[in-house]
């Protein structure tokens, strides 16, 4: 149900803004990545690729992002990477530095694959789902999936923008989002 998933992701957010809030973007999120417990309760796993974003650094002079785009494109030629290629931010895909917006990106697209079973972005080859990241608009899941609610596919558009400074800029401000679809989401399901 919508409220569940709703409940699952505003948890998500609240995660991932503490996280980014200690400067650690965890860069590799997809489902494999996110576990429900026994409790219903979300956890995000494998933070094999966070980075800690040092504020007094400039990342695009950032010679530990150099090494961490070098082992990223490793993984994914040796295939090791390639399921979670299609959560991947466009600055990622282009190996550019990615900050804590890629985060919201990536979970952008998981909350599109949560809420209408199709991934927003598809190909059928690494080139493929790469193009379709960076130049793609995915369809609304209101078209998708119809009856989802409106604000909710104007949220997700908006953590799927692919110029950075369009998207959300922070991971609280996703969660208050949430927090309101869920408002208005809510009282709809008591009457049903």
């Amino acid at each position: 149900p919508i409220t569940r998933i709703l409940g699952w992701f505003t948890q998500l957010a609240a995660a991932l803004d503490e996280a980014h809030r200690r400067r650690v973007t965890h860069r590799d999120l997809k489902p494999e990545n996110i576990m429900i417990t026994e409790d219903d309760v979300p956890k995000i796993l494998d933070m094999g690729l966070a980075r800690i974003i040092r504020p007094d650094l400039d990342v695009r002079d950032n010679q530990s992002h150099t090494r961490s785009v070098d082992v990223l494109r490793t993984l994914m030629h040796s295939g090791a990477l390639l399921d979670g290629i299609a959560y991947m931010s466009p600055e990622q895909a282009e190996g550019r530095a990615p900050d804590h917006r890629t985060d919201i990106f990536s979970y952008g697209a998981l909350l599109y694959q949560a809420v209408t079973g199709v991934r927003p972005f598809t190909g059928e080859s690494y080139v493929d789902l790469v193009s379709s990241i960076v130049w793609d608009e995915p369809e609304a899941i209101t078209v998708v999936k119809p009856g989802a609610p409106y604000l909710l596919n104007q949220t997700i558009i908006t953590c799927l923008q692919k110029d950075v400074r369009r998207r959300y800029q922070s991971m609280q401000k996703v969660g208050e989002e949430l927090e309101e679809v869920r408002r208005k989401v809510e009282p709809r399901k008591v009457m049903e």
